[in-house]
């Protein structure tokens, strides 16, 4: 290869992919560390701060229920995992979801359908229904 075609080369590598203004470049920084955007991009922080507390409850329940082998033991500490979750992020998902209730009301649908999600949802519930989605559908499903 050509002095030439490798500096170019490894130009094309070095550049970033991403527009160098400091919002695109906080998208990448978070999109690296896992993070994604919100169906409604005003709601964005606080669905950080709530998938940043669920993960770090999952994985201390995940621990929790590999840990315990004995039927009541691990019923004892699966109520206490249901405890920890509400009391640490309860009040975030609340907050998240009522920013995407209010700013996404007359949209939602619209907001599904342009990120094909409805066939996907509904090939979800399909493949695996809830058997106690009363509260759940009521939240998922269209207005």
């Amino acid at each position: 290869m050509t002095e030439r075609r490798q500096r170019r080369r490894h130009s094309a590598v070095d550049r970033p992919i991403v527009n160098t203004s400091e919002d695109c470049r906080d998208r990448a920084r978070a999109r690296r560390a896992g993070e994604m955007d919100s169906l409604e991009p005003k709601c964005t922080g606080l669905k950080n701060s709530y998938d940043a507390c669920f993960n770090r409850w999952f994985e201390k329940y995940l621990s929790l229920t590999a840990s315990h082998d004995s039927g009541s033991d691990q019923k004892r500490v699966l109520a206490q995992s249901k405890h920890q979750y509400e009391k640490e992020c309860g009040r975030k998902w609340q907050q998240y979801h009522a920013c995407l209730n209010v700013c996404s009301t007359p949209t939602h649908s619209e907001a599904l359908e342009s990120r094909q999600l409805k066939p996907l949802l509904e090939a979800a519930r399909n493949e695996d229904p809830l058997t106690e989605s009363s509260k759940l559908e009521k939240s998922t499903q269209e207005r």
